[in-house]
């Protein structure tokens, strides 16, 4: 959609054709899965290093999710946090690292953190997570995946998929 006018709709199937000039067709379906909904309430407004929280949020359905943390201005140690999660889970506790043999430099004051909850389709969970160690490439924007593997996608080399994210902001302190 160059246009910007593609908005897609929370568990819908979409189906993908492609013709190439010399007449090759490639095809591809995906269904998006639900999107989530972080329970943000359930949040403090201020997270600590040295003490593990808990984020909650609901699903219209048992899909997998992944839940990713991440410092936004500088690194701060126990910050960054991924976690991939089975489909029926609605819950996430965070770990807490030993930082003590870290430097505490320009990390060391408080930063603003991005929690993400990120639901993902089946074609997703497959091209990047369940093979996402045989990968050929890494892209910051989807992760890691293959050039030769083909996911949701029929006639070709690729992947056709969909998530769906939630995301919040809190003060993260070291």
């Amino acid at each position: 959609d160059t246009l910007g006018l593609f908005s897609p709709q929370p568990m819908t199937t979409y189906t993908l054709e492609v013709v190439a000039p010399e007449g090759h067709v490639i095809t591809g379906e995906v269904t998006t899965p639900p999107i989530p909904a972080i329970n943000g309430e359930g949040l403090p407004d201020t997270l600590e290093q040295r003490k593990p929280f808990t984020l909650s949020w609901t699903l219209d359905q048992d899909t997998r999710t992944a839940v990713w943390t991440h410092a936004l201005n500088y690194w701060l140690c126990g910050a960054d946090q991924y976690a991939i999660m089975p489909a029926n889970t609605r819950e996430w506790t965070s770990e807490v690292e030993n930082c003590s043999d870290w430097y505490l430099g320009e990390g060391n004051e408080p930063d603003s953190i991005l929690i993400e909850v990120r639901a993902m389709d089946e074609n997703y969970y497959d091209y990047f997570v369940r093979y996402g160690s045989e990968d050929d490439f890494s892209s910051f924007a989807l992760g890691q995946g293959s050039s030769t593997r083909s996911v949701g996608v029929e006639g070709g080399i690729g992947v056709f998929c969909a998530i769906a994210t939630d995301r919040i902001y809190r003060i993260f302190k070291p």
